[in-house]
């Protein structure tokens, strides 16, 4: 039983590895108008706002006004994407649809 165990968290951990190196060897962007907060929290908050109609911006959010360069940290379907901003090295969390790549 626990060899399984320890089969299945190396095969996972193999996934996540390679997953991770296929998204550095692209060229990924956060595309202009997208919104992008400075942590998950916010994020979810923001999206909490816009779902429910408020379509303002809570603080530690902003419209992207241009697109920018990213490194995709984790990228995830349900929840907030972690990207850094190769212009000024700031950590921010938004949308996987919000990004492209090349």
């Amino acid at each position: 039983m626990k060899l399984r165990k320890i089969c299945t968290a190396l095969s996972l951990f193999t996934i996540s590895l390679s997953t991770q190196l296929a998204n550095a060897q692209e060229k990924w962007y956060l595309e202009e108008g997208s919104v992008a907060c400075l942590t998950e929290e916010l994020y979810d908050t923001q999206l909490s706002y816009v779902s429910s109609g408020v379509n303002e911006l809570i603080d530690g959010c902003i419209i992207v006004g241009k697109e920018y360069q990213v490194i995709l940290v984790e990228s995830n379907a349900f929840s907030p994407s972690k990207i850094i901003v190769v212009e000024n090295k700031v950590t921010m969390w938004t949308d996987f649809s919000f990004l492209r790549s090349e």
